[in-house]
């Protein structure tokens, strides 16, 4: 079996073209997907065997995370202009000030949300589907579910503290 130390050391190694990789599918995205592809892979490391190529399954497991990254930028766009359609005019024009404050405050309460729990939140918030967070974990939905009831009353303490 790989140990995590020889993943660490062929990721490192092997970054740059792993960047570049992803690149090909989000230029914007490319170092997210990266880096969730390396967190992916390290949940993973059991799946694989000892005689397989470390840096194509590295590779391997940056396409898979672009495409899931790819799916979710694209709901996320259509749920933004949905949403913007049934918004008024005058209501959109939030102000930059309005939207740093809620992002700055969406932040301090999700620090205050275990770890565990936040993750589940972070992908969700992303636009991530229940499957697609158990898939990129390596939970089962039934667990990414209890992760997020008990993340979303995390927040709520959290707002009302």
């Amino acid at each position: 079996m790989i140990s995590t130390e020889q993943l660490d050391a062929v990721f490192t190694e092997h970054y740059p073209s792993l960047v570049r990789l992803a690149a090909r599918f989000s230029r914007d995205g490319a170092g997210d997907i990266v880096h969730q592809a390396f967190i992916n892979a390290r949940n993973m490391l059991g799946n694989l065997r000892d005689d397989e190529n470390l840096p194509g399954w590295l590779s391997q497991q940056v396409r898979w995370t672009a495409l899931s990254w790819l799916r979710a930028q694209r709901r996320l766009r259509g749920r933004t202009e949905q949403l913007q359609e049934e918004v008024p005019a005058h209501a959109r024009q939030a102000s930059t000030l309005d939207q740093v404050h809620a992002e700055d405050l969406r932040r301090r309460i999700m620090a205050k949300v275990p770890p565990i729990y936040r993750e589940a939140l972070d992908f969700l918030l992303q636009g991530f589907e229940y499957r697609e967070i158990a898939e990129l974990v390596g939970i089962p939905i039934g667990t990414v579910m209890s992760r997020l009831a008990r993340g979303r009353e995390a927040a709520r303490k959290a707002v009302l503290s």
